[in-house]
């Protein structure tokens, strides 16, 4: 976290609004117009910066990802550099405000494979209420962190409707929605055994961690949790811990819960490579 001391410097060279160059992190060089949503941290690396270190040992060029939860769009940005011109990222985004806040930095940054979906994936198409969180930037399908007790009526969609649509299947989903996780996944039980992506999925709260946990078993994925100084030999990485009860939440040490990966077996050989 940036102390009170370093905002104060930050804010000094990158007041709200200004645009500024990426110093570190494998985003390095590319623009980003820093807001409340994002404040400092994508400028100097420190937007979630082990996950962005799993990407791109992950992603491949040329792959389709999903970017569910898209936020201020960080993390795609990077999709789009790691996927490069022959791959393409769909930005899912339900609060307009993200939504713009997205194709303006990949407008700066001359991005044209980015996507944005201004709609929330659930598990039916439609439209419902989204609580908003401190500010018009957050919020969640299920009420977490429903701080500012405001509500929006948002677009939904499902995964399969969206591939139903015409548009290209995933080999990668990040899926970082406030503890609406597990409605996503159910959104998805027609195609997903076909495609058979990997996931990249930010759980909760314990209940998400059963219903994704059943989700994963049903479809027959392992799953990896996100852990310094411990490898995953089947994948070839480090810094996964293989989790071993996916029935278990949190707290259950060898549950499933945090931040994982989950693979299909029959995707372990190419992820390695």
């Amino acid at each position: 976290m940036l102390t009170t001391v370093k905002k104060k410097l930050l804010g000094m060279f990158w007041p709200r609004g200004s645009k500024a160059n990426i110093i570190r992190g494998p985003l390095k060089g590319h623009k980003f117009v820093i807001s409340d949503n994002s404040g400092w941290s994508p400028i100097v690396g420190r937007w979630e910066p082990e996950s962005q270190t799993l990407f791109t040992r992950v992603i491949k060029p040329g792959s389709v990802v999903y970017d569910l939860g898209a936020n201020n769009g960080i993390h795609s940005l990077l999709f789009s550099k790691l996927v490069g011109a022959k791959g393409k990222v769909f930005s899912f985004e339900p609060l307009p405000s993200n939504c713009k806040e997205i194709m303006n930095n990949a407008a700066l940054n001359n991005i044209d494979n980015i996507e944005v979906v201004q709609a929330a994936v659930s598990n039916q198409a439609g439209e419902t209420v989204f609580h908003l969180g401190l500010h018009d930037k957050q919020g969640s399908l299920v009420g977490i962190g429903r701080e500012s007790g405001n509500d929006i009526k948002v677009k939904l969609t499902t995964l399969d409707d969206f591939i139903d649509g015409g548009n290209p299947k995933p080999d990668f989903l990040k899926i970082d929605i406030e503890g609406a996780e597990s409605l996503a996944l159910h959104g998805f039980e027609k195609r997903v055994g076909e495609i058979l992506p990997n996931f990249f999925i930010e759980l909760h709260t314990p209940e998400q961690d059963e219903k994704v946990g059943q989700f994963l078993l049903k479809h027959n994925y392992k799953a990896f949790r996100l852990k310094d100084g411990v490898s995953a030999p089947e994948l070839g990485l480090h810094d996964l811990e293989p989790i071993k009860d996916l029935t278990k939440p949190y707290p259950t040490p060898d549950g499933i819960w945090g931040t994982i990966l989950a693979v299909h077996p029959s995707k372990f050989k190419s992820l390695a490579q």
